[in-house]
């Protein structure tokens, strides 16, 4: 028997209930393992206006494993607990996730798998240059799924970078996050103090509060936004953070096209 597959819209769901388990162990130095279980339960509005189907409540329940490794990783015993610190190379994850339905009235039939790398590198005593690449799909649809990404998501940011602007597509509605089932994304993003300001000469007390300036660049690829990019400037420091973004082109032109 044939199905189609339908990657559904959070534009049509009234209520969303998400629960997550997960758990992580080392095997080795830098090499983690993680697995977990999700269980999601999506309730839409009566009648979608989009397509004129009245659409009935969707769970899923999905069984997620991921492997994550950095080589030559550095760390610190802090008494029994061990803490990473620093890397030269970058560090590689990967997940993989499984739906499986007729499981408490799930309905979600699916195989998604994601994969990434990220790095900080340092130029400098002050100056670093980080960047965060990653794609995933979704595959063996059996019926209407949700492309609920892992790392393709508004609320993921890279762990090492430590900044709230970077590794993530701030302009763009988190829609468009599940609007696909692929996609390909890279991020950017240069620091180091005082790179334009210095040529404004500001006040040597403002020194003390502004620790460093940012550029992002982050760009992204799905079939359904083929070539959405931010460019980014920012400035910082401990107790906050300014960020200006140029986003080209916007999602609403790219809706109407």
């Amino acid at each position: 028997e044939m199905t189609s597959s339908l990657v559904g819209s959070e534009m049509c769901i009234r209520d969303s209930y998400y629960a997550k388990l997960m758990n992580q162990i080392e095997l080795m130095n830098g090499f983690r393992l993680s697995a977990g279980l999700a269980y999601h339960h999506r309730t839409p509005v009566k009648k979608n206006k989009d397509t004129g189907l009245d659409l009935k409540d969707h769970n899923e329940f999905t069984p997620v494993i991921g492997l994550t490794y950095t080589p030559r990783q550095y760390y610190w015993m802090d008494g029994y607990r061990k803490e990473y610190l620093h890397s030269h190379y970058p560090t590689f994850r990967i997940e993989l996730a499984r739906s499986i339905p007729d499981l408490l009235g799930c309905t979600g039939n699916y195989w998604r798998m994601e994969a990434g790398m990220n790095q900080t590198v340092r130029l400098g005593l002050s100056e670093r240059l980080s960047y965060n690449l990653s794609g995933g799909l979704f595959f063996n649809q059996h019926n209407m799924y949700f492309a609920d990404f892992s790392y393709f998501a508004k609320r993921y940011f890279p762990e090492p970078w430590g900044d709230r602007f970077g590794g993530i597509f701030h302009n763009l509605g988190g829609d468009w996050c599940n609007a696909s089932d692929k996609y390909i994304q890279g991020h950017l993003m240069y620091e180091s103090p005082f790179i334009l300001l210095r040529f404004l000469k500001p006040n040597p007390k403002a020194h003390k509060y502004l620790v460093s300036e940012r550029f992002y660049l982050s760009q992204l690829w799905t079939p359904v936004l083929p070539n959405y990019s931010e460019l980014g400037y920012g400035i910082g420091s401990d107790l906050f953070h300014i960020c200006l973004l140029y986003t080209s082109p916007s999602p609403r032109d790219s809706t109407s096209s």
